[in-house]
Parts: C-alpha cells; sequence; structure tokens
C-alpha cells in the first residue's frame, strides 16, 4: 500500500489543488501542476485506483436548507456487548443529521456531530433515536454558538 511519502511533487500537486477546488477540469490541472492534460489524467487515476482521492462532494451552506445548529454529542454505553455498540452505531448511520462520527478513547465512547434546525430538533432526535437505544447510559450534547473553521483539507 502506498502512502504519502511514495508519492512524487506533481502527485503531491495534483492532490492539493484538487482539495481547493474538486471541479477542476483536466486541462485546468494540468495548467495548475505543470504536467501535459494526458501526464495528469493518468496520474490522477492512479490517485483514484491507490485509494488516495475516495470521492468528490459539494458543500451546502446548512441554513439555506435548515439545518444552521451544529451540535456536538458525547456518548457513553454501558458496555453490555458487541451488539449494544453495533445497535448504536446502526442507529447514528440511518440518521442524516449526523455528519461526523468517532469512537474515542477516554471518558466517553462517542463524538458525534450534528446538524438540525435548532436544539428543539436536536431534542427530538436524541431522545427518539439515541437515548431510547439499549446500553446508552450517558449522552451530552454542546451546542454551537459560532463555526470560526472548518476544512477538510489535509496538509499535503
Amino acid at each position: 500500500m502506498r502512502r504519502l511519502t511514495d508519492l512524487d511533487a506533481y502527485d503531491r500537486s495534483i492532490l492539493r489543488a484538487l482539495q481547493a477546488d474538486a471541479r477542476l477540469s483536466v486541462a485546468r490541472l494540468s495548467e495548475r501542476v505543470h504536467l501535459s492534460p494526458s501526464a495528469a489524467s493518468e496520474r490522477l487515476r492512479r490517485l483514484r485506483r491507490e485509494g488516495f482521492i475516495t470521492g468528490f462532494q459539494v458543500r451546502i451552506d446548512p441554513e439555506k436548507v435548515g439545518a444552521a445548529q451544529a451540535v456536538f454529542l458525547l456518548v457513553t454505553l454501558d458496555h453490555s456487548g458487541p451488539s449494544v455498540q453495533q445497535a448504536f452505531l446502526g442507529a447514528v448511520n440511518a440518521l442524516p443529521q449526523f455528519q461526523d462520527g468517532y469512537m474515542m478513547a477516554g471518558e466517553f465512547d462517542f463524538l458525534l456531530k450534528m446538524r438540525v434546525a435548532d436544539m428543539a430538533a436536536c431534542q427530538a432526535i436524541v431522545s427518539a433515536s439515541i437515548q431510547a437505544l439499549p446500553g446508552v447510559r450517558r449522552v451530552r450534547a454542546y451546542s454551537v454558538i459560532s463555526q470560526f473553521k472548518e476544512s477538510s483539507e489535509l496538509p499535503l
């Protein structure tokens, strides 16, 4: 399996350019990274095939679609077995309001990020879909007052 250290400067330039603007045409990409269009296209295909590029997304303004409130949840399970964890993961993955989820080491088991219209919507989802699950011991919700940075770009 190849890693970032196996990539040359051209491959890294391609990845940086696409992180900044995934809609770049191959022609524009080739100009930015100083390669011919055919060479840039081949490298792009290889980077996708090798799993360096896993997809392309459109960012949507959460406020415009009624999901302006960001909330982070800290969830602790009672550790009664793998079925509890699987039920929890299934419930979280089934709800589109949850954007990010992380299994954690330390004081709590999961950190979740959700987007909802308001805190009442958060409470309804948490009560009906998370706290109602067997094995959920504690849920703490932290409402975001304002967001000052958002990025999915990785340092290359």
